[in-house]
Order: C-alpha cells, then structure tokens, then sequence
C-alpha cells in the first residue's frame, strides 16, 4: 500500500551557464547529462508532481564539498606514501581543482527538489 501524499525529494545538479567544452572534457561528462534549473523542475512536473520547494545550493555550498574532496586526497596521499597511484591521484585532483576555481562554481549549481504528486492527479485516481 502506498501512502497518500507523501513528498519526493530529489538532489540534482544543473547549469547555471553554458559549460566549456574543458569543463565537460575534465569532469567527464556531456552538456545534455543535465539541464537548467527550471528543466529540473519541469521534468518532475511532467511526471505529473507539483514541486513544493527547492533549496538551491550557494558558492559556499559548493566550496565545502569540492574541498572536503582535495582535503580526502591530501589525506589518502599522506596515509598511503607508497601507492603506485599517487602521481595520477595528484594530476587529477589539481586539474579539477584549477577547473573549479576557475569556472566551476559559475557553471553548475545543485539543489534538492520537494514534490508531491500534483492535487489533480489525486483528484483523477479518487474519482476514477
């Protein structure tokens, strides 16, 4: 049984500008793995739900988890001194460092999507 009313939360990324064809290249991922905001919202309200709320991440947000990702790294180099893939765990973590200060935080955002199912879908299933 499935209980009535209930909400759908969803974490997505999004654009926020246009991404180079460097940022796509180093992240490893293509423009269309996502859209804009506004598209994240329409795809849930094509599924015929209503988005309640969005909490749209900030630049600070973001600085907090790109850097706890450097700071695991350091650590994981640090603790493991003799892994053969340190000199390729550095290259990695500098180019997506530079890549994000650079133009990361202009380019994608995130934010966590509350939907319900929409007040006339209900309507249909009640009355049908």
């Amino acid at each position: 049984m499935r209980a009535q009313g209930g909400l759908i939360v969803v974490g997505e990324p999004f654009w926020l500008t246009e991404p180079s064809q460097e940022y796509l290249e180093v992240e490893g991922i293509k423009k269309d793995d996502f859209g804009t905001h506004y598209d994240n919202v329409k795809v849930g309200e094509d599924e015929g739900l209503t988005c309640l709320y969005t909490l749209v991440s900030g630049y600070d947000d973001w600085d907090h988890y790109e850097t706890l990702q450097w700071w695991a790294i350091d650590e994981y180099i640090r603790a493991h001194p003799d892994d053969p893939d340190i000199h390729e765990l550095v290259e990695r973590k500098t180019r997506e460092k530079n890549l994000y200060l650079q133009r990361g935080m202009e380019t994608m955002g995130w934010a966590v999507y509350v939907f319900r199912k929409a007040y006339s879908a209900r309507l249909a299933e009640t009355s049908g």
